[in-house]
């Protein structure tokens, strides 16, 4: 191994390093925000009650069968140990980044033939996004995150298998990443392996989910699938709800007119079909590809997405970096803005420990939103750009260089 190299691996190493340990610093010594007393709540409900009496107990549990039993296991720990459930709540996050880092430098070291750099890998590991959604906020979006990229990574080495399972597992910490399965699904139907992807991921997925679709399937197809985020705080409902009226003037994920709800369904509509068509036309390219195909789809979720939460700004991860990294710069600046932004306003200065979304606040950070909304529209809109200026040369919708996978390692 050269100097060099040597020098780039303990560079890497030390910023992994680092930020897991400022992370774990962060997570031991502040309490988060609502979502980590909600999710303390939840644990003990699903403990005491089970996950039927949960689920029916309020429309506001809308997690999965598989977090609600990670959820028991963290309440567990914390009441029979005494161990800090904020602190607990957060490790998986924090353990998800590390993977990722990971196994992101394996994939630029080893299959993208020193195309990103070892200071990429180093911003990545340190990005103030992942350190303010792992450490701080309380929430499992990192672990969503994860389980993409490693979907995508092993979509990228031809192993259809290892896809399906991972991407399966991103399904059942949150049903969000379901928008992405076009994309996977197109992909090895072209590679021949449709079938076999379709079996595996609906396999591993309805073995969980068999128990509450036969007993109780009303209200978990209500509470799991039926969520639409809140309306008002991002993008094109948050320019609806400043128009004079009452009809569209509520912030909130319940209780919504039925203008309200009718917006939400069609923005829904919107993202699905977008990432169809995307998928679809981008399905015949080359395995390196698919990062590509996945940024240009969560780039269409979030300039179309009736509502988000912060902590969502995560699941891109660092799927851009492969292809377009001053765009993934661009978009960690906006969006890190924006959070440093909420996350202040909501513990009312610095330092952080205890932070509150409420509606005495909202006035202070809601139109912050509009800094990383306008900075994927400007993503999508380069990439369209891109994609016409292709096409009329005759080219695969914004075909990149091919990649091999290689041998399998």
């Amino acid at each position: 191994m050269s100097s060099s190299n040597s020098s780039a691996r303990w560079l890497i190493i030390a910023s992994i390093v680092l930020a897991t340990i400022l992370k774990i610093y962060c997570a031991s010594t502040t309490y988060g925000t609502n979502d980590t007393g909600l999710f303390q709540m939840y644990g003990q409900a699903l403990y005491e009650n089970g996950l039927e009496a949960t689920y029916r107990a309020t429309d506001y549990y809308n997690h999965t069968p598989v977090l609600s039993i990670v959820l028991i296991g963290i309440y567990w720990l914390s009441n029979t140990f005494s161990w800090s459930f904020p602190l607990l709540l957060r490790l998986p996050g924090i353990a998800a980044d590390v993977v990722t880092t990971l196994m992101f430098w394996r994939l630029a070291s080893k299959h993208m033939g020193g195309r990103i750099s070892t200071g990429w890998i180093c911003l990545f590991a340190l990005n103030p996004i992942s350190f303010m959604v792992s450490g701080y906020h309380g929430n499992f979006d990192s672990v969503i995150a994860m389980f993409v990229f490693l979907a995508a990574y092993h979509c990228f080495r031809g192993r259809v298998d290892i896809c399906a399972v991972f991407y399966a597992f991103s399904v059942h910490v949150k049903i969000a990443p379901l928008i992405l399965s076009p994309v996977f699904f197109f992909y090895w139907l072209h590679h021949g392996k449709g079938l076999r992807f379709f079996i595996i991921t609906t396999g591993l997925l309805f073995a969980v989910w068999l128990v509450p679709l036969m007993e109780y399937p009303g209200v978990f197809l209500h509470n799991v699938f039926a969520y639409g985020s809140y309306w008002g705080i991002w993008g094109i409902t948050y320019w609806l709800h400043l128009l004079p009226g009452n009809q569209l003037y509520l912030v909130s994920f319940y209780g919504l007119t039925p203008i309200q709800n009718e917006i939400m369904a069609a923005l829904k509509a919107v993202v699905v079909a977008g990432i169809l068509f995307i998928a679809w036309r981008r399905s015949r390219m080359a395995p390196d590809s698919i990062f590509e195909t996945l940024s240009y789809s969560w780039a269409i979720f979030f300039v179309f997405a009736p509502g988000i939460l912060l902590h969502y700004l995560a699941w891109p991860s660092c799927i851009m970096l492969q292809h377009a990294r001053r765009w993934w710069l661009f978009l960690l600046a906006t969006n890190s803005l924006f959070l440093l932004r909420c996350y202040t306003v909501i513990n009312n200065g610095f330092p952080w420990d205890k932070g509150l979304f409420t509606a005495a606040v909202l006035h202070r950070w809601i139109a912050w939103s509009n800094i990383p909304w306008f900075a994927y529209i400007f993503f999508l809109g380069w990439f369209a750009c891109r994609a016409i200026s292709e096409r009329s040369r005759g080219k695969l919708v914004f075909a990149a260089p091919a990649v091999s996978a290689g041998s399998a390692t």
